[in-house]
């Protein structure tokens, strides 16, 4: 079975994937090394650009407790992302196995190609906005009332709901994010229906050979069987 052959490929290679852990674990320090330091940064911009000046210790020590929250908010919210994302893409597949090794016409398969490219439309684009409004008026409401991450959300949402056209437009034609969003999710559509698309040419391709096969070798029979003996030569 596939658990048997991982378990013996793992005793097989332990160094590798000793080395794959090992680059998984750094990478993931690495990320949230970085990520933390660029949630305190982002009071110390906005301190230095509120005050005109360039400071590092003072705004670091001083917005310490909110670039952590920051911080934290971000780990949590990527991780439950990382769930998200994963259970989709694993279902995806499941759904999308059957259909390609299928003969299904495209008018039948369209409207799952739709379907899957407009969820990774919407979940791209909520993704896109909500890092936008954290770091344009949730990232200020902390810098200006001291306060978590959490509570600034909690103040930020009742402003969002009253005018959300105004912030989905602002952030329209302010994040040119949005417009990768909009090229990932159709990128993504194209390529689920051009691999479903491909795989339909090959099995194609695959039963015109697999009928092409044994009418050549009747030919070839029929052939040898319509052909005179070969005189016997006296001795």
């Amino acid at each position: 079975s596939g658990v048997s052959e991982l378990a013996r490929d793992i005793l097989d290679h332990p160094w590798a994937f000793l080395l794959i852990g090992m680059i998984l674990v750094l990478g993931l320090v690495i990320w949230l090394l970085v990520l933390w330091l660029s949630s305190r940064g982002q009071f110390m911009f906005v301190d230095n650009l509120v005050h005109a000046r360039s400071q590092v210790k003072a705004p670091w020590a001083e917005f310490r407790a909110q670039g952590d929250s920051l911080f934290l908010w971000q780990v949590v919210s990527s991780l439950i992302v990382f769930v998200v994302m994963g259970t989709l893409a694993v279902a995806t597949i499941l759904v999308f196995i059957p259909v390609l090794a299928s003969d299904s016409p495209a008018l039948a398969v369209l409207p799952l190609v739709v379907l899957a490219g407009a969820v990774g439309f919407v979940l791209i684009v909520t993704l896109i906005y909500v890092e936008f409004f954290l770091i344009q008026f949730v990232v200020p409401l902390m810098y200006r009332h001291r306060i978590s991450t959490t509570e600034a959300w909690r103040r930020f949402l009742p402003l969002f709901r009253e005018h959300p056209g105004g912030f989905v437009v602002f952030g329209l034609l302010s994040s040119d994010w949005l417009a990768v969003g909009l090229i990932a999710a159709a990128v993504s559509g194209a390529g689920a229906l051009g691999m479903w698309q491909d795989r339909r040419e090959l099995t194609s391709e695959q039963d015109v050979s697999s009928e092409i096969e044994p009418d050549a070798q009747d030919s070839e029979d029929e052939v040898e069987a319509d052909a005179p003996p070969e005189p016997v030569s006296s001795t």
